[in-house]
């Protein structure tokens, strides 16, 4: 019987076996061809790929695709599935769940769910998105979050160039954004700087809500206080005038603070009367709220300032008695002075009459001379 010739493959097999190669792949390493990368070719390869791809080019960015913030909402909060009614009667529920009474998370959920609401019943770019991102920067601020506060009212700011929106709204988001980057200001001057800018544009705005013309004003003083300007004490001055006139200056901790800020603003410009006011309002308010060290502050801050009060009155006094002295010998040598003058001028006119008289005499005629007239004219009538 005649054999078939082995294949190529079997030929292969038993030429590997009979050269004893262990596998085809030390084969195809032992074949690779090397090459060297140039410096030509890599500056060459990096110019191309640099290149952005040309207009008519098939590749193209991959289209991003618009979400409905409607289906964000329900993907975000599946409990509403079951909630079929329309969207704004949930907002006014939630809008009647928002009370002072409620903080914390339940606040927090609430303004959310309110935004996304307002959101799907008047746009994304309405006055009342804007008014949510106001509330939810307000309590970012509240809670010692001021970046996060920033981002909101920055968002807040956006929407308000493509839309209409009121006066306040504007104010309420640059003065939410001055306060919260006055408060990063130890994170560097630029912050510092921003919330400068901002209070800036707020001040041109025309706004009634008492409130925040303090949160305005106050904001103003705290940020000359910082930067060491002259007008910070007239600032305070100003900010506690509007107070005053909102019927804002509770007695609470936040305006008890105030008046000892107002208090050592006054004391550093040297203006007595407005130091004592502030720092006795102060002491009365923190001694309501029981705080003793804050109390003690403002009562020893009344202390050094009517010691100095009362020193100055002295100087003052002093001064006085010192002028009074001098006025007194000013008016002795005048007076003196006076006397000698008249001495002088009675002198003169004594002198002045002595020779008026002289003269008197030298031309009146002796009375022998008129005796001799006399018998003359008698002798001539004999």
């Amino acid at each position: 019987m005649s054999t078939a010739p082995p294949t190529a493959t079997q030929g292969r097999s038993q030429t590997m076996r009979s050269t004893g190669s262990s596998s085809p792949n030390n084969d195809m390493k032992n074949t690779t061809k090397r090459t060297t990368l140039t410096q030509s070719k890599l500056d060459d390869s990096t110019f191309r790929l640099s290149k952005p791809p040309k207009i008519c080019s098939t590749i193209t960015p991959q289209s991003e695709t618009y979400e409905k913030y409607s289906v964000r909402y329900f993907r975000d909060h599946p409990e509403e599935d079951d909630d079929l009614r329309d969207p704004k009667e949930k907002l006014m529920e939630i809008d009647g769940l928002i009370t002072d009474d409620v903080e914390g998370d339940e606040l927090f959920n609430l303004l959310v769910k309110q935004k996304c609401l307002r959101t799907m019943v008047y746009g994304e770019s309405s006055q009342q998105v804007v008014n949510s991102h106001v509330a939810i920067g307000n309590y970012y601020q509240n809670t010692e979050r001021p970046k996060s506060a920033i981002r909101h009212f920055q968002n807040g700011r956006q929407i308000a160039k493509n839309t209409e929106v009121t006066n306040e709204s504007k104010a309420e988001l640059l003065v939410g954004l001055a306060e919260s980057h006055f408060e990063l200001k130890e994170s560097g001057k630029k912050n510092v700087s921003a919330a400068e800018a901002a209070l800036s544009e707020a001040k041109s705005l025309d706004i009634d809500k008492s409130s925040l013309k303090f949160r305005r004003d106050y904001l103003a003083a705290k940020i000359a206080r910082y930067n060491h300007e002259d007008t910070a004490c007239d600032l305070y001055i100003t900010a506690e005038k509007t107070m005053v006139d909102g019927c804002l200056d509770d007695e609470n901790l936040e305006t008890a603070e105030f008046y000892l800020e107002a208090a050592h603003t006054a004391f550093d410009a040297q203006n007595v009367e407005a130091a004592n006011k502030f720092a006795k309002e102060a002491s009365k308010r923190f001694n309501s709220l029981g705080n003793s060290e804050k109390q003690n502050e403002a009562e020893s801050l009344i202390q050094v300032q009517e010691e100095e009060e009362e020193h100055k009155e002295e100087q003052a006094s002093g001064e006085n008695n010192d002028q009074s002295q001098e006025n007194n010998e000013k008016t002795g040598e005048d007076s003196q002075e006076k006397e000698i003058n008249q001495d002088e001028k009675d002198n003169n006119a004594k002198g002045e009459e002595e020779q008026e008289e002289e003269q008197k005499r030298e031309e009146r005629p002796s009375s022998l001379a008129i005796g001799s007239v006399i018998k003359d004219r008698v002798d001539d009538e004999m």
